[in-house]
């Protein structure tokens, strides 16, 4: 992994795209703790399918698990992705959340928006380290990246409630 050219990219695109950081073991562990939880949540009428809502409601985002489970956790805080990201941001950094989303085919995807409003980081902002635990790509739902917005102030974002889809309490 060449640092330098990975920190160009971030610095003038504001993201940069590391493969390979972990290991197929780390990547699996995590793909079956989040499956475990999934089907134990199920099972446990925690997660009830609505018909009105079917994917969202079958498939919730998993929210701050890190906190709970010791797996996920390690995951969190591989030493090799920090590492990379306090080579990129030249500082020091704080776990703050970790969010797992369920990707099947026909659910919608997140809006674009900036992690910062949702988050509040001040003084500074707060970075991702967003990790695809299956493969990705524009067919199939893979991220997307608004290149060099990372320059512009945070924007507030418009409130549009939507009950079917995961706005972040509405603002998009």
């Amino acid at each position: 992994m060449d640092i330098e050219q990975h920190k160009h990219e971030y610095c003038t695109q504001g993201f940069t795209v590391v493969k390979g950081l972990y290991t197929k073991d780390e990547v699996e562990i995590l793909r079956k703790e989040y499956k475990d939880i999934w089907l134990k949540k199920l099972a446990d009428g925690e997660i009830v399918q609505d018909q009105s809502k079917p994917l969202v409601s079958l498939y919730p985002r998993q929210k701050d698990l890190h906190f709970e489970n010791e797996k996920i956790s390690n995951f969190a805080l591989n030493e090799k992705a920090l590492n990379v990201l306090m080579e990129l941001i030249e500082e020091d950094v704080d776990l703050i959340s970790t969010n797992y989303y369920y990707k099947p085919p026909g659910m919608e995807g997140m809006p674009f928006h900036q992690d910062n409003f949702g988050i509040g980081v001040a003084p500074g902002t707060c970075h991702a380290i967003w990790t695809c635990l299956d493969p990705a790509d524009e067919k199939n739902g893979g991220m997307r990246f608004v290149p060099t917005t990372h320059q512009l102030e945070l924007l507030i974002p418009k409130k549009v409630y939507d009950e079917n889809a995961d706005t972040f309490a509405g603002y998009v």
